[in-house]
């Protein structure tokens, strides 16, 4: 997984921290995403730091292979940037996990059959 980087006024050491705050979190979805071609995996992180309201906002848009062409959407606001990444990452790996499942359950239910 290489994940793409993409900010909207943001200052250069929050865009260092970010990144380096990403890499960090990013182990927990590598260890979900090994079952799934590296090359495939697609990860557009998207900071955004709000002037007035002194907020930033982290989006993560990821597409896997074999999960039906619809990608995989999580977006959090916080007043602290390496909180709106922790929850942005949880909701994610949430995702990633109920996609999981169902690809369990339809091979079972295939199976069955």
């Amino acid at each position: 997984m290489q994940p793409t980087f993409f900010y909207k006024n943001l200052a250069d050491p929050e865009k260092e921290l970010v990144e380096s705050y990403f890499q960090k979190k990013a182990v927990r979805l590598e260890k979900l995403l090994s079952k799934y071609d590296a090359d495939g995996v697609k990860l557009n992180v998207t900071g955004e730091r709000f002037t007035r309201k002194a907020a930033y906002k982290v989006e993560m848009v990821m597409d896997l292979p074999k999960v039906g062409g619809k990608p995989l959407y999580s977006s959090e606001d916080s007043r602290d940037l390496r909180k709106a990444i922790d929850l942005s990452v949880d909701k994610l790996i949430d995702q990633i996990k109920k996609v999981g499942e169902r690809a369990k359950a339809e091979t079972k239910k295939n199976r069955e059959i």
